[in-house]
C-alpha cells in the first residue's frame, strides 16, 4: 500500500514521498499529523471511536513560547501590553484546536499560563510578596478571579483557553470546519489593544515598531539599494536624522552607498541587514 501511494503521488500529483517522514503504524497506537494526535480508542463496550487531540510537542512549544515571553531576559513592558501579547498567542493556538478533543489540554495550559504570569509579575515587582501581587492583579472577571489590569480604556484579562467554544467535527457532512461558510463561520479574533500585532511581547514596543517599519521600507524598495540597485548587505537609512521612523524618511541602501551618505555615522545604529543576510 505504501508503494501504491508513492506511485500515485509521483504520477498524478508530481510529489515525492519522503521516506524519512513516512512510516506505517496501527491506528490504535496513534500518530501525529500537523499538530494533531490521531488515535482510535476501543472502550469496553466494543464501540471504537477516533480521538483527536493536540500533540504533546505542540503543547510543549506553546509552553516554551510563553516562558520566553515572560523571561527576565526581555524588557519590562507594561502589564496590559504583556497580557495582550500573550492573549494573541493563546487565541491563535486555541482556535487551531477548537474542533477536536482539547478540553484536557486547555485546562493544563490555563494552569501553566497562570503560573507563568505569577512568576513574571513577582519578578517585575521584585521585593513585593506574592500576596501583594495577588491582591493587585488577581481580580474578579465575572464570577471568577483572573489575572487582569486596568489599561486606561478598560480592564485587560489573561485569556483562558477554556473560554473557547468547543465545536466537534460534523460527522454526517463532508464540510471542512476550517473553511468559512454560512454554516460554520470562523470567529474573528478580538484585538484588545492598539499595539502592533506582530509584537509577541519579547521585545520592547519601540523596538518592535522599528522592526516592522524597517521591513516595510525594504519591501517598498523591493529589497534593492535605491542608489546602485545592489541586493547585497542592505541597510535602512534615515534621510533626516531627526525625522523619526516615518516610512517617507526611510531609504534602502547597500552598505557601500550608506557609508557615502553625510549622516551615515549618526544613523548607523539604526541600520539593518537585508533579506540576503537574514
Amino acid at each position: 500500500m505504501k508503494q501504491e501511494v508513492k506511485e500515485f503521488l509521483w504520477n498524478e500529483l508530481h510529489l515525492e514521498l519522503s521516506e524519512e517522514k513516512t512510516h506505517v503504524t496501527h491506528v490504535n497506537e496513534g500518530f501525529d499529523f500537523l499538530g494533531f494526535h490521531i488515535q482510535r480508542e476501543e472502550p469496553k463496550d466494543n464501540r471504537p471511536w477516533l480521538r483527536i487531540t493536540p500533540t504533546q510537542k505542540s503543547e510543549q512549544r506553546l509552553r516554551d513560547t510563553i516562558r520566553k515571553m515572560t523571561s527576565r531576559a526581555y524588557g519590562w513592558e507594561l502589564v496590559p501590553e504583556k497580557i495582550s501579547a500573550i492573549n494573541r498567542v493563546l487565541r491563535g493556538w486555541g482556535n487551531y484546536y477548537r474542533h477536536v478533543s482539547s478540553t484536557v489540554a486547555w485546562k493544563k495550559m490555563d494552569w501553566c499560563m497562570s503560573q507563568r504570569m505569577l512568576i513574571w509579575l513577582c519578578a517585575r515587582h521584585k521585593g513585593s510578596g506574592k500576596r501583594a501581587i495577588l491582591r493587585k492583579y488577581l481580580i474578579h472577571q465575572g464570577r471568577r478571579k483572573n489575572w487582569g489590569v486596568e489599561d486606561g480604556q478598560g480592564k485587560v484579562y489573561l485569556f483562558m483557553l477554556r473560554d473557547i467554544h468547543l465545536s466537534q467535527y460534523r460527522r454526517k457532512t463532508l464540510n471542512n470546519p476550517y473553511l468559512e461558510d454560512e454554516a460554520t463561520p470562523i470567529p474573528a479574533y478580538e484585538i484588545e489593544s492598539p499595539h502592533i500585532e506582530t509584537w509577541d511581547g519579547t521585545l520592547s514596543q519601540s523596538k518592535a515598531e522599528w522592526l516592522e517599519r524597517r521591513t516595510q521600507a525594504l519591501v517598498r524598495d523591493n529589497y534593492c539599494c535605491t542608489v546602485c540597485g545592489s541586493t547585497e548587505e542592505l541597510e535602512v537609512h534615515h534621510v533626516k536624522p531627526t525625522g523619526g521612523n516615518r516610512l517617507d524618511n526611510l531609504q534602502t541602501l547597500c552598505q557601500k552607498c550608506h557609508e557615502k551618505t553625510p549622516s551615515y555615522g549618526t544613523n548607523r545604529s539604526l541600520s539593518s541587514t537585508g533579506r540576503n543576510s537574514q
